[in-house]
């Protein structure tokens, strides 16, 4: 993945990318207040946004980042060099 490892917050952030609309000012202001990884935790338990944690029942994060390397996809996220 060009350098990018897959750590917990970048899945986490990708996972959301999956649930969340986009532009949505709900998850902008939870991730003012969460990590990626912390919210993504918050939304398989349940805790958020009712239609992000029925979407999460679709999310596989292992099918997900494989799928991304598959396709050699970049996700970047705040923090990288090329964010």
């Amino acid at each position: 993945m060009s350098g990018l490892q897959w750590t917990e917050e970048r899945v986490g952030r990708a996972c959301l990318s999956a649930v969340a609309e986009p532009g949505s000012l709900i998850l902008k202001a939870c991730l003012v207040r969460w990590t990626g990884a912390q919210l993504w935790a918050r939304v398989q338990q349940g805790k958020e946004h009712e239609p992000w944690t029925v979407r999460a029942a679709s999310v596989h994060p292992e099918r997900f980042v494989e799928q991304c390397e598959k396709l050699a996809m970049r996700f970047v996220i705040p923090g990288d060099a090329e964010w």
